[in-house]
C-alpha cells in the first residue's frame, strides 16, 4: 500500500475520532449527564417546598417535577436502547455458538464412528493388514493422536455448550429486564402527562389569580386542621353515645364550616380502623356513581357496606393523593377521607353501632360532625353535616 494511501487514512481517523469527542458523548458520559441534572433538580424541587405557599411556587414546582420526570424518562429510554443493542449483541452471539455447537457436534459423532470402525478389527487381522512390525506400531500412534483429538473435540463440544447456555440465560434476564424497563418508561409517561394536567387544571381553577388560590388553599387548611382536632379529641372524649341500627339516620348533608372550610353542601366521609385511617372506597359496594373529581376520574369499591346516602350520588374528590392532595393543598399530604354529594341529603349508618355527635371550630366557623362506633376497632366518620 502507497504511504501516501496510509497518511490519508491516519488523516482521516485522526478527524473522525476528534469530530465524535466533540459531537457525541459516550453511553457512561451522558448517563452520567442525565444522573447530575436530575439530582440537581431534585435539589430545586426540595427548595420550593420549603419556601413560602404561593401560587408562583407551586407552579414553578410542578413546572419543575414535570421537566423532572422527562429527564428520568429519558434516562430509561437510554436504559432501554442499551439493553436492546446488548440483546441484538447476544442474540448474534448465540447464533454464532449455535453454529460451532452443530459443527463440532457433527465432527464429533463422524470421529466416533471412524473409532468405532477401527476398534473393531482384531489385533491379528491388524497385524496381517499392516506390511511389518514397523507400519503397525505407526497404525497404532496414528490411532492414540486420533483418540486424543477426539477428547479434545468432546471438550470443545462441553466447553461451547456451556457456553451456549450460558448465554441464552443471559439472554432471558435481558429481556426480563427490557421488560421492567419499558414498564418502568409507561409508568414515567403517564406520570408525566398527570403532571402537565394537574399544572394545567390548578390555572384553570385558580384563573391564574394568586387571591383566588390563597382562598382555596385557606379553606382546605381550616378544614385539614379541623377534622384532625375533631377526631383525635373525639376519641379519648366520646361520651353520651345512642345506639344506632344499620340503615338509621344519623345526619343531613350539609355546608356547616362555611364559608372558611367548606365550598358548598357534601359529605366529607373517612373510615378509621384502630384509629388509623383507611380508604374508604374498601369498604363500600359498588354501585353506579357521577364523577366530578377532575381531571382524577374513576376508581373503584372493594367492600360490601351500604353506602351512608342513597339518590344520585357525585364524587367530588377521593382518597388519597387526589389532584388537590398532588397541588399541595393538603401540605404534601393526602386527601383522608371520601367527598360525596347526594341528591337525599339523608345520612344514614352503614352499620350498626353507636352514634356520636360533636362540633368544631373550623377557621372561625363551627363545622358538625358525627362518628358512628361499629366494634371492632372500626368507626366511620361524617363531616360538614346540618
Amino acid at each position: 500500500m502507497p504511504k501516501k494511501f496510509l497518511l490519508l487514512l491516519l488523516v482521516v481517523g485522526l478527524v473522525a475520532s476528534s469530530a465524535v469527542g466533540v459531537f457525541a458523548q459516550s453511553p457512561v458520559d451522558k448517563f452520567r449527564e442525565l444522573q447530575k441534572q436530575i439530582d440537581d433538580l431534585s435539589g430545586k424541587l426540595r427548595e420550593t417546598q420549603n419556601k413560602a405557599t404561593t401560587l408562583t411556587n407551586q407552579i414553578t414546582y410542578m413546572d419543575n417535577q414535570i421537566r423532572l420526570t422527562s429527564l428520568k424518562m429519558q434516562d430509561t429510554t437510554e436504559k432501554v436502547i442499551k439493553m436492546q443493542n446488548e440483546i441484538e449483541i447476544l442474540s448474534e452471539r448465540i447464533g454464532v455458538l449455535e453454529r460451532s455447537l452443530t459443527d463440532i457436534t457433527s465432527l464429533l459423532i463422524d470421529r466416533v464412528v471412524a473409532t468405532y470402525k477401527n476398534a473393531q478389527i482384531p489385533a491379528g487381522l491388524a497385524m496381517l493388514s499392516s506390511n511389518g512390525f514397523s507400519e503397525l506400531i505407526s497404525k497404532a500412534k496414528y490411532l492414540h493422536l486420533v483418540q486424543s483429538h477426539d477428547k479434545k473435540i468432546l471438550f470443545e463440544v462441553q466447553s461451547t455448550k456451556s457456553d451456549f447456555e450460558s448465554q441464552k440465560q443471559l439472554l432471558e434476564e435481558k429481556k426480563v429486564e427490557l421488560d421492567l424497563l419499558k414498564e418502568k418508561l409507561e409508568a414515567q409517561q403517564i406520570d408525566l402527562d398527570k403532571q402537565k394536567q394537574d399544572k394545567q387544571s390548578l390555572l384553570t381553577i385558580t384563573k391564574s389569580d394568586e387571591k383566588k388560590y390563597q382562598e382555596l388553599l385557606a379553606k382546605a387548611k381550616s378544614e385539614q386542621n379541623a377534622i384532625e382536632i375533631a377526631m383525635k379529641t373525639a376519641i379519648t372524649s366520646l361520651k353520651d353515645g345512642t345506639p344506632v341500627d344499620e340503615g338509621k339516620e344519623i345526619a343531613f348533608m350539609g355546608n356547616s364550616g362555611a364559608p372558611s372550610c367548606s365550598t358548598g353542601a357534601h359529605l366529607h366521609f373517612e373510615f378509621t380502623q384502630d384509629g388509623a385511617r383507611r380508604n374508604p372506597a374498601d369498604l363500600l359496594k359498588n354501585r353506579d356513581l357521577v364523577w366530578d373529581n377532575s381531571p382524577d376520574g374513576s376508581f373503584g369499591f372493594g367492600g360490601n357496606w351500604n353506602w351512608p346516602m342513597e339518590g344520585t350520588i357525585r364524587i367530588t374528590q377521593g382518597y388519597g393523593m387526589t389532584y388537590f392532595a398532588r397541588t399541595g393543598f393538603y401540605g404534601g399530604g393526602p386527601h383522608t377521607g371520601l367527598d360525596m354529594v347526594a341528591s337525599n341529603t339523608v345520612i344514614k349508618s352503614p352499620k350498626s353501632g353507636t352514634l356520636y355527635k360533636g362540633a368544631t371550630n373550623c377557621g372561625g366557623s363551627t363545622m358538625k360532625w358525627v362518628a358512628v362506633d361499629h366494634g371492632g376497632g372500626k368507626m366511620t366518620w361524617y363531616f360538614h353535616v346540618q
